[in-house]
C-alpha cells in the first residue's frame, strides 16, 4: 500500500513539473527536484488534496520538505483501511461525502 502512495504521489509531482521522466524518492526534497519552485509546492498541495481526498492546513504544508513528509502527511490523514480491503477483498471507495471549505464557501466534490 506505501508504494501505491509513492507511485501516486510521484505521479503528482510529474503532473505539477509536467514533466513524465522525473524520478522521483521518497527521501527526496522537493526544493532539490529538477525545475522545482515555491508555487509547485503550492500546485503540489492541491494536486495532493484532490488525488488523494485529504485537505491540508497551512502549519501542515510549511512542514513539508521532502516526498516522504509528503507521504506520511497523506496517510496521517486518510481513513485506516478495512480488514476486508486489507485482506485483498475488493470494496468501492466513496469519496462523494468529501466537503472543501474555501473563503466561506462549502463546495462538495463530486467524484
Amino acid at each position: 500500500m506505501a508504494g501505491d502512495l509513492l507511485r501516486g504521489v510521484a505521479d503528482a509531482i510529474r503532473a505539477v513539473l509536467r514533466d513524465p521522466d522525473v524520478n522521483v524518492a521518497r527521501a527526496d526534497v522537493l526544493d532539490d527536484l529538477p525545475g522545482w519552485d515555491s508555487i509547485d509546492l503550492v500546485a503540489l498541495v492541491v494536486e495532493a488534496e484532490c488525488r488523494f481526498g485529504v485537505i491540508f492546513g497551512a502549519e501542515e504544508v510549511e512542514r513539508l520538505s521532502t516526498v516522504g513528509d509528503l507521504i506520511r502527511a497523506i496517510e496521517a490523514k486518510r481513513p485506516p483501511i478495512p480488514a476486508a480491503a486489507a485482506s485483498g477483498a475488493t470494496q468501492r471507495h466513496d469519496d462523494s461525502h468529501l466537503v472543501r471549505r474555501r473563503k466561506g464557501q462549502t463546495v462538495r466534490r463530486l467524484v
